[in-house]
């Protein structure tokens, strides 16, 4: 009735996704990106690229899962400007050499569509074995996430001070709606993965500081995972492509 609009064409993509025809669903994901611009909430295209992402991760098409999140990244008005790179180098010095405790003291982040793209980067940098990239993606991830988490302590208490990443996990978990966030946002797969990534890079002390925080307010997959590898540190399994 109304032509081709950019929603319905994605939603018709992940009807074709659910029934497990993922050559039709990446067509209407493709064809839904190329009318973004017609997006009633122009930042919904980011759904579409998250879909075909994990279509790609799913079949093991690697290059074209890199390729469509780095894409997402470049779309990220902070990528285009002149002191993004400094900023990045700065960053990924900051948590190898002092840790992320130090590093949530330096910087604040916006938590907004490129986090999880940086996560899901980080942890596929991680799996094959590029740990520089790795903490690069997903220390932007946590430092987004556990940015918005600072902010709401301050909004709660207009006194709070952040000092100790432990103190402010611990005053988030007693909140049923701070903890229901870092469940959803990633954040204990984050912690995990920039843990094993620092400790491919040799950086084992501060790996193992970030461990214990999934292993002792984490629950499920990766509580275990972590206490794994407190016990008996190893690279993640790796992924060739």
């Amino acid at each position: 009735m109304h032509g081709e609009k950019p929603e319905a064409v994605f939603l018709t993509g992940q009807v074709y996704e659910a029934e497990g025809e993922n050559r039709l669903a990446k067509k209407y994901y493709e064809r839904s990106l190329e009318l973004s611009k017609q997006f009633y909430v122009l930042e919904d295209k980011y759904q579409v690229f998250y879909r075909l992402a994990q279509l790609y991760l799913a079949e093991k098409r690697y290059k074209e899962y890199e390729s469509i999140l780095m894409e997402m990244l470049r779309d990220h008005p902070e990528s285009r400007s002149d002191r993004f790179e400094k900023f990045r180098t700065s960053l990924v010095k900051s948590v190898t050499t002092d840790g992320l405790n130090v590093t949530l003291q330096l910087y604040r982040l916006k938590n907004d569509f490129a986090t999880r793209a940086n996560r899901e980067l980080g942890i596929f940098y991680c799996r094959t074995r590029r740990s520089d990239k790795a903490i690069l993606h997903l220390t932007l991830a946590q430092v987004a996430i556990l940015s918005t988490l600072i902010e709401e302590m301050k909004f709660i208490d207009p006194g709070y001070q952040y000092k100790d990443l432990k103190e402010l996990l611990t005053l988030a978990m007693a909140r049923p709606y701070l903890k229901g966030f870092l469940n959803e946002s990633g954040a204990w797969e984050g912690f995990y993965y920039l843990a094993s990534s620092l400790y491919l890079h040799g950086v084992i002390d501060q790996a193992k500081l970030l461990w214990e925080l999934p292993f002792q307010f984490a629950e499920g997959e990766m509580k275990a995972r972590s206490q794994r590898q407190l016990q008996k540190p190893q690279p993640e399994p790796f992924i060739g492509f």
